[in-house]
């Protein structure tokens, strides 16, 4: 389970282009054996082309010890959702509000991954910078953010 973001029409549209590819590929490999070293192999290219449908106008933070979020003392219950509409989305107006509030916890947020491994420390700047970029995108684009909590 996590939270899933959406760009609705940046999304849909990258989607659309490669999802015949993903169910194409689910066909492939379920012709094949489970556990074979062929469904393996067939495995691989579903995931490519489920990454490639998820690669635009999408972004997801797990509810877990690897949410972005709640690294930046951040809940997606008790922070984001008061800021959605009866649709589930963040205006425009609230997106600009919750990069605010992101914004002011970088501070506590490196003081909180600085213990922590190498490796780690990337990923969470990684996916913090991914965040902010979604966000940012959404803003630019004068376009609501569907949000699936």
């Amino acid at each position: 389970m996590g939270a899933d973001l959406y760009l609705e029409p940046v999304y849909t549209e990258n989607r659309e282009q490669w999802e015949p590819l993903f169910y194409q590929a689910v066909m492939r490999r379920d012709k094949f054996p489970k556990g074979s070293r062929d469904a393996k192999v067939a495995q691989k290219e579903v995931e490519r082309y489920f990454d490639k449908m998820h690669a635009q106008g999408y972004f997801r933070d797990p509810y877990n010890k690897w949410s972005v979020l709640w690294m930046l003392k951040q809940s997606w219950w008790q922070d984001v959702i008061p800021l959605l509409d009866n649709d589930a989305r963040l205006s425009v107006a609230q997106t600009r509000k919750l990069l605010v509030m992101l914004e002011e916890q970088e501070p506590g947020f490196e003081e909180r991954i600085a213990g922590l491994r190498k490796k780690d420390q990337r990923y969470f700047r990684g996916r913090y910078r991914a965040l902010r970029k979604f966000l940012k995108e959404a803003i630019d684009r004068n376009v609501p953010v569907r949000c699936s909590l």
